[in-house]
């Protein structure tokens, strides 16, 4: 069977691609419930966040509706009597939303920290590309991973350092920003 699914909410390209593979997928973005209990009746699963609003008329109308999958914590805009007097099963995936959650809360912390959002990126495809789901496992490579991001950056600081002290004569005055710290530390070593 060939299953179709409405995504009724914004979720990720990655999640539609993923959706995609294994079904056919109609994204249809800001519909009111009387809109979605309109077209529900073709299809088979439901992909919602908390814009759209799953009521009792959308779930009835739901003729081939088997599951509702909400894209986040909590299932606060579906109504579950209705879904489970129809058999209809209900999943929420509350960690999709911990890791953007995250990573806003590190970007607000830090906005001119662009070594800080490579680092991010890098961390997350290393978690993204590993098999393994094991929460242990997964703690080890993310820390295995930081700790070579450490060093490498360490090094990088200890290169542009070594640049720069080649740069200045004596009496030259230096303000450093950021990863530049170096410089400051090996000019004065330079000088003694």
């Amino acid at each position: 069977m060939n299953w179709k699914i409405l995504v009724a909410d914004n979720i990720a390209d990655e999640g539609i691609a993923v959706l995609s593979s294994e079904a056919t997928v109609d994204v249809k973005l800001g519909l009111k419930p009387k809109e979605l209990a309109g077209i529900i009746g073709n299809y088979d699963a439901l992909v919602v966040r908390s814009e759209a609003k799953v009521t009792a008329e959308v779930i009835e109308a739901g003729e081939r509706l088997r599951v509702i999958g909400r894209a986040g914590i909590g299932v606060e805009n579906i109504d579950l009597k209705a879904a489970t007097r129809h058999g209809i099963v209900v999943v929420n995936a509350p960690a999709g939303n911990v890791v953007s959650t995250a990573e806003q809360t590190l970007a607000a912390t830090r906005p001119t920290a662009v070594n800080l959002f490579w680092a991010l990126e890098r961390m997350k495809s290393a978690v993204l590309l590993s098999d393994s789901d094991d929460v242990s496992a997964l703690t080890d490579l993310l820390v295995g991973e930081a700790n070579r991001i450490l060093n490498e950056d360490r090094e990088t600081c200890r290169q542009i350092g070594l640049h720069g002290a080649n740069l200045l004569q004596d009496g030259d005055v230096v303000l450093t920003h950021c990863n530049a710290g170096g410089l400051a530390t090996l000019y004065l070593v330079k000088l003694r």
